[in-house]
């Protein structure tokens, strides 16, 4: 189970516990929440006794004085969706075959039922071993026999498909098998082996099937012999008389239950029969305690010797238990004149003991009859018995119990229970009785009644016996049960937590053998009442002689609460007074005297008690009991009224005893209630506080004494005191020295003050507001910088409480009121300071906005945001910028724009790289306010001279009152050199109260180099391709810096092609033609480890400023570009192979020259490996196709990969 949001969940105890609401757990009034779970079978759990649940639902909640409800609660049931997926394995042959048979068949049929499974196939084996008699000769479907066994192996079921085989098998000419039933089983299992699991891990249901076989065996001597019955299926009758009707054990009319067998036997004329029928003999074995005698027997022989079977005498019956039948004498023709024999008889099912009783309720067998015919044994050594047998089913009474228990039931109620009887089959249970074993239940006399008016049996019926909670109907009162029926009877649900009903029926069979059945059934929820008890009020003011009182009974519980007494025991000094008695329940209100309810009596003390009789609390309900009592002395100590209920009350025993409230009797006391309301500051200006005094008590109070405290740096400011809106004179002040108000102040206010102080009355109130200050030195106080300190402080916090005096101590204010403590809600802005690299020579920058190219000359804009985040707009702010060094960088002009207004000039002072404006709201006549932002473009120069040191732009922001210091070179809070974040927040003292930076920085090398080239799509061998290759620096606004001189251009060029003297060409930065230049220098390079081409050694082609001058002075500034063309000879077929690589790199320095920092266009990270392969932003491969000179297409193509 996975709980929903809101909710924890105990899986041990089941229990969902709710956690959400303010506070934790709770619900507010007029609210709703949900719980919403899901339920699952677990995997593999196999063994559920049912396709389905019940569900118990008791939500349990508490009220605020932390009383337990249960309510409402109820039971639901949920099912197994779907079906889980099942074999249907069936199995059919012969029933029966003869010694030495052959051409039988076993036929079997699998179907895969899928269920709600999601697989719609099954692979399986199926194996099947018949029985030793039965050799298996052939099979279907590809199955393999293995001496018994019978395997088809990893067949493919489909949903719904059924798929057939079958063994064809004969049966083994050895007669000592005969007289016998073969079970035969075919099992289904994965394939490979193993149990059939489905996609729960649970065993596949019906994975086998079984047929019994059994074997005759005619022999030599009897060429055919069969054997019928009719019926085939009789109840078990143990009478042995012969008369129609006869009475069963109930002494009820009855018949027979009787079955005819025949046997017939056709002997082999000849040698291999006996020539006369001396001593053969019938028996028939009578198997399952068959019985017959010579009136239930009717023994029919007959004989067909040419004309047909004609009835035979002579015969004898030696025995009826076996039933044995002497042919010896029989005046018939000979066996070996191929005579045919033909014997019928009756007999009857019995039960002769009581070792059967608890086997199923019906059985089937084969009874088994032989032919003895002495001299001629059947094959099986010395065996001269001729086996014959039928399949026959007896069947008994059997009677199923079911007990009804209602799902939910209260206690203290009564329920009706049902008993249901059902007979199976035709076989009538006799001398039937029911006993009932009541647990938590009581019998509610004369209930009874019977479905159908009991005509289903053919007792008295009637009342059951009672002995304790045991009910009994003997057998004379159900006696024979003819069809279902039921008996329904009421029970009363007692206070114990048991709710269930056993019931056990006697009863026996036709051969008056005894059988028992079983049930139970038990209320799923058993629903209680829970009462509270409550009196109001618990404090009861005694002002007059007589004091009211409230009492309630609240049910808690998920069950009615009946049978209700509700007892108040009263203290020794108070007697019930009638006077305006009355109770609420259910609606209804029941005035003193009502005859529904049994009152206490006027003018008793002690225990007094109301009995409810026959009203009801119903679940969540509630009693109101308004009464009165008399104060008949002052010893408060004996002006209790303790209360407290019971229900279900039945002589001294209940279901509960409520809790116990006590109301006492009190004389009035004297209350002040003190809210601070509101308390409020803003940095560099003033507060105010607002403080209500009040009376919620029944009595005056008097010479109230106010008590307020400010915190350090706080002070109240003269003059502004108020009480209900008019001027108040200003409290006495005493400075406060320990504890958190350590070095603030408590104010007092008393009667001589405030002169509505001397008295104030019941429900009086009065509101008091004054003015704070800083309790800065400036303006006579005692701290520097009062206002930025408070501020930065972690106290901020303020209180207040008075003291009074009661009525009986007028003189004497040393009662103390609460004493409520708020914090200040503070008004400060709070600044944020970004710096971006905005432009560069007019451009919008395209590049990091945190940096800025070192390109000498060019113009760079910074866009400085100063933005308040807070909620009261600045006081006094200056504002710093550093642009270092200034031989570096050279300050232009900046303008401003306020909250997106027009933009004017920022009216700084310049001091060599650094610029200052201070106290910009003068500028700009107000503060930044709240949710406003500020915003500075400054334009600066990068210096035409080059310098070996990078540069920065650092812009620092303070803000406070009015004594924040200017800003000068000296006094910045953060060292700009230092500052690893791009902005943030500076530690600073006041009077700064908050310092914010923001910073950029400069890079010298050039931040944006591309490459292209020119390599021709085709060459034929020995061919010299022109290849060229350019390297472009972007403009400044997209990262650009010039790349001084030296330079240097390598190029890496394919295996196998050499590089074409005097073929050197430079198109150089600003020029729009070719010039020739000088051979390039020429080394090899290695590199190992690598793929796809790069790997191996190379030559490398270097131009310098060594084999080309020109490269020592040319520059390539932003925007330009250099080109340098040359030819390679690609050598014989064999020389070159594919792919190869062609790389390109250059070379050059910082503003400094070769004195400076040299930079590779592509870096060492780049060019030392060749990850450029797979890399998005240095990737190229050009494919060039290789020809030979007579313009054939080379085998292969040669792939040239170019990057850097």
């Amino acid at each position: 189970m996975t709980p929903g949001q809101d909710w924890s969940y105990d899986s041990g105890s089941g229990v969902f516990t709710y956690t959400g609401g303010s506070p934790a757990g709770s619900i507010a009034p007029g609210g709703a929440v949900n719980l919403d779970f899901t339920v699952a079978m677990p995997h593999s759990s196999c063994n559920l006794s049912q396709a389905g649940a019940d569900l118990k639902y008791l939500p349990e909640y508490y009220d605020g004085c932390g009383n337990l409800f249960i309510t409402p609660t109820k039971v639901s049931s949920i099912g197994l969706i779907g079906a889980a997926p099942s074999l249907t394995v069936t199995k059919s042959g012969p029933e029966s075959v003869n010694v030495g048979e052959t051409g039988n068949t076993y036929n079997i049929s699998v179907t895969y039922n899928q269920g709600s499974c999601p697989q719609n196939s099954v692979a399986v084996d199926l194996t099947d071993t018949l029985p030793t008699p039965f050799i298996p000769v052939s099979t279907s479907s590809g199955g393999v026999i293995d001496g018994q066994k019978v395997t088809w192996s990893n067949v493919t079921l489909t949903d719904g498909t059924p798929q057939n085989f079958s063994i064809d098998f004969d049966t083994v000419n050895d007669s000592c098998y005969a007289h016998e039933d073969y079970p035969n089983t075919v099992n289904v299992t994965a394939a490979g082996g193993g149990t059939l699991l489905d996609c729960c891990g649970c065993p596949i249901a019906g994975a086998s099937a079984s047929f019994n076989t059994y074997v005759n065996d005619p022999g030599e001597t009897i060429t055919y012999s069969s054997k019928t019955v009719d019926p085939a299926r009789i109840e078990v009758d143990c009478s042995t008389d012969i008369d129609h009707p006869y009475t069963n054990p109930s002494g009820n009319p009855d018949q027979h239950n009787n079955r005819r067998y025949t046997t017939e036997y056709h002997f082999n004329p000849g040698a291999n029969a006996p020539s006369s029928w001396n001593g053969i003999t019938f028996v028939d074995e009578m198997q399952n305690n068959q019985y017959t005698n010579e009136n239930i027997a009717g023994i029919l022989v007959e004989a067909d010797c040419g004309p047909g079977f004609l009835p035979v005498t002579g015969w004898s019956v030696t025995q009826y238990t076996y039933l044995v039948i002497d042919l010896s004498s029989i005046a018939a023709c000979a066996p070996n004149t191929g005579a045919k024999l033909r014997i019928s008889y009756t007999v009857r099912a019995t039960q002769t003991n009581d070792s059967a009783n608890s086997l199923p309720s019906s059985g089937d067998y084969v009874d088994w009859s032989y032919l003895h015919v002495p001299g001629f044994p059947r094959g099986c050594p010395n065996n001269e018995n001729y086996d014959q047998g039928v399949r026959v089913e007896d069947f008994r009474a059997n009677l199923e119990v079911a007990v009804s228990v209602p799902a939910e039931v209260e206690k203290c109620h009564e329920y009706e229970v049902t008993v249901n009887l059902t007979p199976s089959s035709n076989a009538k249970p006799d001398k039937a009785s029911l006993t009932l074993n009541l647990s938590g239940f009581t019998y509610v006399p004369g209930s009874t009644t019977y479905s159908g008016s009991g005509g289903w049996c053919s007792g008295t019926k009637g009342e059951p016996g009672v002995s304790g909670n045991q009910l009994t109907w003997v057998n004379t009162q159900l006696n024979e049960i003819y069809n279902t029926g039921s008996v329904t009877f009421k029970v009363y649900k007692d206070c114990t937590e048991n709710a269930s009903v056993s019931a056990t029926a006697n009863y026996v069979d036709n051969c008056s053998k005894p059988h028992q059945a079983s049930a139970t059934d038990a209320a799923l929820l058993i629903k209680k009442a829970i009462l509270y008890t409550k009196i109001t009020p618990q404090l009861n003011w005694g002002a007059e002689h007589t004091v009211d009182w409230k009492l309630y009974v609240t049910n808690g519980g998920d069950s009615a609460a009946r049978k209700i007494t509700i007892t108040d025991v009263l203290g020794s000094c108070l007697s019930f007074n009638s006077d305006g008695c009355y109770l609420t329940v259910n609606g209804a209100t029941y005035n003193y005297g009502d005859p529904a309810i049994v009152w206490p009596a006027h003018g008793a003390g002690g225990n007094i008690t109301w009995d409810l009789k026959n009203l009801v609390i119903p679940s969540a309900g509630q009693i109101l009991i308004y009464f009165k009592t008399d104060v008949n002395c002052c010893e408060e100590n004996n002006l209790k009224s303790e209360c407290y209920s019971r229900w279900c009350v039945e002589g001294q025993n209940y279901c509960q005893e409520s809790n116990h409230d006590i109301g006492n009797v009190k004389l009035p006391h004297s209350y002040a209630l003190v809210t601070v309301e509101t308390a409020g500051v803003k940095i560099c200006g003033t507060g105010n506080a607002q403080i209500k005094i009040e009376n919620p008590g029944a009595t005056h109070i008097y010479n109230l004494e106010l008590h307020s405290f400010l915190p350090k740096y706080l002070r109240y400011k003269s003059g502004t005191a108020m009480i209900d809106g008019n001027p108040a004179a200003d409290p006495a002040a005493v400075p406060v020295n320990s504890g958190n108000y350590n070095g603030g102040w408590e104010l007092t206010w008393d009667k001589n003050r405030i002169p509505g102080f001397a008295d104030f009355a019941p429900a009086e109130k009065h509101t008091l507001t004054y003015e704070i200050e800083p309790d800065d030195v400036a303006s006579g106080g005692r701290y520097n910088y009062a206002s930025c300190s408070f501020f930065k402080s972690t106290f901020k916090k303020t209180k207040a409480y008075v003291n009074y005096a009661k009525p009986c101590d007028i003189d004497n204010p040393n009662q103390k009121s609460n004493e409520p403590e708020r914090n200040f809600d503070i008004k400060t802005p709070n600044l944020a300071v970004t710096k971006e690299v905005f432009q560069i020579d007019g451009q919008d920058n395209q590049s990091d906005v945190h940096y800025f190219p070192l390109e000498l000359g060019s113009q760079i804009v910074f866009r400085i945001r100063v933005t308040n985040n807070g909620n009261l707009s600045t006081v006094e702010t200056n504002i710093g910028d550093i642009l270092t060094p200034s031989s570096q960088m050279n300050y232009l002009s900046a303008m401003y724009s306020y909250a997106g207004g027009a933009w004017n000039p920022v009216p700084w002072s310049v001091s060599g790289d650094t610029s200052y404006w201070n106290n910009l709201e003068a500028a700009l006549g107000h503060g930044i306010e709240p949710g406003k932002t500020l915003e500075i473009r400054l334009t600066a120069q990068v210096d035409n001279s080059c310098q070996a040191q990078g540069t920065y732009n650092y812009v620092e922001v303070w803000t406070g009152c009015a004594d924040l210091p200017a800003m000068n070179g000296a006094n910045f809070t953060g060292n700009p050199a230092t500052v690893t974040p791009w902005n943030g927040t500076l530690s600073s003292a006041c009077p700064v109260y908050q310092a914010k930076y923001a910073v950029n920085h400069s890079h010298r090398d050039s931040w944006n180099v591309t490459y292209t080239h020119n390599i021709p799509d085709n060459v034929t061998v020995c061919e010299e391709p022109v290849y060229e290759i350019e390297f472009s620096n972007k403009p400044a606004w997209q990262g650009g810096v010039t790349i001084y001189a030296p330079l240097e251009l390598w190029d890496v060029i394919p295996q196998g092609t050499a590089y074409v003297p005097g073929s050197t060409q430079f198109m150089l930065p600003g020029g729009a033609s070719w010039t020739a230049g000088n051979n390039p220098a020429q080394d090899i390079v290695n590199f190992t480890g690598s793929v796809q081409g790069w790997n191996g050694t190379f030559t490398r082609l270097t131009w310098n400023s060594t084999n080309n001058s020109v490269l020592g002075s040319t520059d390539v500034k932003p925007g330009q570009n250099i080109r340098v063309r040359f030819k390679l000879k690609f050598g014989d077929c064999q020389a070159v192979s594919g792919p190869a690589i062609n790389r390109q790199r250059l070379a050059g320095y910082d503003c400094l020259g070769a004195s400076g920092t040299r930079s590779w266009y592509a870096g060492d990270s780049y060019w030392s490996t060749d990850h450029w392969l797979n890399s998005p932003d240095h990737p190229w491969v050009k494919q060039i196709e290789i020809y030979h000179a007579e313009g054939a297409l080379k085998t292969g193509n040669l792939q040239i990969l170019n990057g850097y």
